[in-house]
């Protein structure tokens, strides 16, 4: 897969202040790291290139983000299995683009760790057909567990906070709990705030509110 920039291993890492234009796949690619800061990053592409990832995050702890202007065709930012404690604030994402913040897609294999710890807080997105999204295929139980979503701002987006469970066979749905969101502000056509394909017993475990 083509990157611009690859992190592996890598233990107290630094990006600060580069610009990533018009990668052919993932612009930052960070895997099986610790201790990461992204501040001061530009990233820019098409809104209709396919699969350009912004930021992708798999297997990494303790991640801050911060101060990211990102406008691609894909996900803005994405976190893949094993993303823990990771704290996304002051993010700009758009226009164009398929997601803001995606959590997944998780389950497709058994070996798959748990994402869970993350915040995204003082975000904008703008013109993005999803805002935040949470992603779950079947595999091991509690796959993202204490997600928070806080002072959003959702400008011209279709889907501004989903949950997928839609693959998730019945009775096997427990992969997404303790998910919490606060102050979500709304500019845009759609009079629907939170979409979720999931299980009764999933939704209880929510705190979906404004």
């Amino acid at each position: 897969v083509l990157q611009n920039l690859r992190l592996e291993s890598i233990t107290n890492g630094l990006i600060e202040g580069l610009t990533s234009k018009d990668s052919r796949s993932f612009h930052v690619h960070i895997s099986r790291s610790s201790n990461i800061t992204v501040r001061g990053l530009t990233v820019t592409a098409p809104p209709d290139s396919p699969d350009t990832v912004g930021i992708y995050l798999r297997r990494t702890h303790r991640v801050n983000i911060s101060d990211v202007d990102i406008a691609t065709g894909d996900h803005c930012i994405n976190l893949a299995d094993g993303s823990q404690q990771v704290n996304v604030r002051n993010v700009t994402c758009g226009p164009g683009g398929r997601t803001g913040v995606l959590v997944g897609s998780l389950g497709k294999t058994p070996d798959e760790e748990k994402v869970m710890d993350v915040a995204v807080t003082n975000c904008s997105f703008h013109g993005t057909a999803g805002g935040v999204r949470i992603e779950a295929v079947p595999g091991t139980i509690n796959t993202a567990m204490d997600i928070t979503f806080e002072d959003l701002v959702m400008d011209k987006v279709e889907n501004p906070i989903s949950v997928d469970q839609k693959f998730c066979p019945v009775q096997s749905c427990e992969k997404v709990s303790a998910i919490k969101s606060s102050r979500v502000r709304l500019h845009t056509k759609s009079t629907v705030l939170y979409y979720c394909i999931c299980s009764i017993t999933l939704l209880t475990s929510h705190d979906l509110s404004t």
